[in-house]
């Protein structure tokens, strides 16, 4: 599905949260951004899981694309090992092998800029929603068990909402595996103490 300006456009004048939240799965970044955007705008509770959703998909598509490039990184390194081995690795071959090694690097690099505006984007279109969020967000925290930027990505949607709900689960981050996700967990929690303390 691709969706053209100006059928953004209309659905923002006309309100459409259930077009705007199909929007978030667009083939375009843009697209999807814009959606987010929008959803936020609107702050209607309707769309919290699915910009939560959007999160978690971002996430799981760049370790997928990390997964799928390793594997191919690994069968041209054989390739190479295979011609050295037998003498056939040409000056041309070498240049070959190493431009794809650069094709390779370059779209885990697109992959991993579009995860993180696409989280970016959602994670800001949550904090606008703010407290009809909380509860949401904090039981995805618990469904997020394998994406670390998933979590680090709601810790900062809750540090910024400023919701005191989220004290406990947010100081249970503390102890989280993932180093981002404890400083994140940390500080969302400086934040919040912030704010309560100048409330």
């Amino acid at each position: 599905m691709r969706l053209f300006k100006r059928n953004m456009q209309k659905m923002r004048e006309e309100k459409d949260v259930p077009g705007l939240i199909r929007a978030l799965n667009d083939k375009s970044l843009e697209t999807r951004n814009d959606a987010a955007q929008a959803l936020g705008e609107r702050a209607d509770s309707r769309s919290v899981m699915p910009l939560i959703q959007s999160i978690k998909d971002a996430d799981v598509n760049f370790l997928e694309c990390l997964v799928r490039t390793t594997k191919e990184y690994e069968k041209l390194t054989q390739r190479m090992k295979e011609r050295r081995t037998a003498g056939r690795l040409t000056h041309g071959k070498l240049q070959n092998n190493m431009a794809e090694y650069a094709r390779l690097d370059a779209a885990v690099r697109d992959r991993q800029r579009e995860a993180k505006q696409t989280v970016d984007t959602a994670t800001a279109a949550l904090v606008m929603i703010g407290a009809p969020a909380v509860d949401r967000l904090i039981e995805a925290l618990k469904e997020t068990k394998e994406s670390f930027h998933g979590r680090q990505a709601i810790a900062r949607a809750l540090g910024e909402i400023g919701d005191p709900r989220a004290i406990e689960p947010l100081t249970e981050l503390l102890n989280d595996p993932g180093p981002l996700v404890r400083e994140a967990a940390a500080k969302a929690l400086e934040k919040m103490r912030g704010s309560l303390t100048t409330a």
